[in-house]
């Protein structure tokens, strides 16, 4: 009886198919597919993908390929119950390369979230009321907007919304409701809109740290694997590199308002103008991580003798004969808190996992420099740890054995409680 051997980067590749946009054509592309890349990441409202094709039956001008098509995939990696699919339309070809006997073309396929095709055709003209999370769900899915019937996930939001869009796309309107947005729970209000494979998702950074830390479960990954660890995280959750590409600058911090800063409200009504002041040492406590006991990147020592003064300061303008906004009282936390998830940027590369999606907290192991042991004494404190998906790249190689690896971007903010 045959055996499938399974390998670290193992896939299962279900679907690949291309079909007209009125379904009257299909065909399977799994031959002609040399590579993958799936891009999911929290600061884009779609998700968007490159497909590099070998066509040696002339597929562009037989089917023929001509921006309105539809690419279906579906894949897991091996071992895993479930598949993940994604429905794409291909908006472009771009690469095109023909060799010398005019048999053989290479070209790729780019494609992203069939919602590209109703917001590159509509306009907003018209004034909306309400709460963010209401008003972004009927532009997602109402028949006039977007018309999805992809989830929303939300997170919500204070304040009533009242807005008038004039000549602005659907994800247009979406985002400028974005950066009004105030959480009722989370002070930093560091809204994001994005995709990923469980549909879309309307949430700040701080929600996906907090509530994100619950569900790391199994997602361990370890860098130089310790030895005395679960098999499946030694053979397939190995990171194959780990590279920083966002250092701490401490000069940029204090500039910025990462420490200290001022919003200046200037009532438009009445002429006032009032100053609401944000200092992090007394307010960093506040904010949610992925931690349980996260500890701030700057030493209390350092806060008190360098943070008491504004490096920066912001003016919004306010009507106080209308419904309270809050935005001008959240501004300030939303700054510091920005200053703190750009300071320790990672990116990792690793065997391809589908469980992953942009979002998600993960947990890396880091060993110490001082050597290699099971004590969980021995992690890196600086880099071990918990951390959110922030950018994910799914790479499929379709050779012989299929080869599936991931990449990612990772946000940290804080370091562990034990450091």
């Amino acid at each position: 009886m045959a055996t499938t051997s399974v390998f670290n980067g193992s896939v299962d590749v279900n679907q690949i198919s291309l079909s007209s946009l009125d379904g009257k054509k299909n065909m399977s592309l799994i031959g002609q597919v040399v590579t993958i890349n799936i891009f999911e990441e929290i600061f884009c409202p779609i998700v968007y993908a490159e497909i590099d094709i070998v066509d040696s039956a002339d597929l562009r001008s037989s089917f023929p390929l001509i921006g309105e098509e539809v690419i279906d995939i579906s894949f897991r990696t091996a071992g895993n119950k479930e598949f993940i699919s994604y429905k794409f339309f291909a908006y472009k070809i771009s690469n095109a390369v023909t060799n010398k006997t005019d048999r053989v073309k290479t070209y790729t396929i780019k494609c992203c979230s069939m919602e590209i095709l109703k917001n590159s055709t509509l306009k907003l003209n018209q004034r909306i009321s309400g709460s963010s999370e209401t008003i972004i769900g009927n532009i997602l899915s109402n028949s006039q907007y977007l018309n999805s019937d992809k989830q929303l996930s939300f997170e919500q939001t204070k304040g009533p919304q009242d807005l008038l869009f004039s000549k602005i796309s659907p994800f247009q309107a979406i985002d400028l409701i974005r950066r009004r947005s105030v959480s009722q729970k989370y002070i930093s209000s560091s809204f994001c809109f994005f995709e990923n494979r469980r549909g879309f998702n309307f949430c700040t950074i701080e929600f996906l740290l907090d509530q994100g830390k619950d569900y790391v479960k199994d997602k361990i990954f370890w860098y130089d694997s310790l030895p005395e660890v679960d098999a499946k995280n030694v053979r397939v959750r190995n990171i194959l590199a780990m590279r920083n590409t966002s250092s701490f600058d401490t000069a940029n911090k204090l500039q910025f308002g990462g420490l200290n800063n001022i919003v200046r409200k200037f009532d438009i009504f009445t002429g006032e103008l009032s100053e609401i002041t944000f200092n992090n040492y007394e307010k960093q406590d506040q904010f949610k991580f992925a931690s349980d006991n996260p500890t701030g990147m700057n030493s209390s020592f350092f806060e008190q003798n360098y943070g008491s003064d504004s490096g920066y300061s912001m003016l919004v303008p306010h009507r106080s004969d209308l419904a309270d906004t809050f935005i001008p009282d959240s501004l300030g936390a939303r700054q510091a808190f920005v200053q703190k998830i750009i300071q320790n940027l990672y990116q990792i590369h690793t065997y391809g996992d589908s469980e992953i999606t942009a979002g998600d907290v993960i947990k890396v192991n880091v060993p110490s420099g001082k050597g290699t042991t099971s004590d969980q004494a021995a992690l890196n404190k600086l880099l071990a740890g918990n951390y959110l998906v922030s950018r994910l790249r799914h790479t499929i190689a379709m050779e012989k054995h299929r080869l599936y690896t991931n990449s990612m971007e990772l946000i940290k903010g804080w370091y562990e409680d034990n450091i």
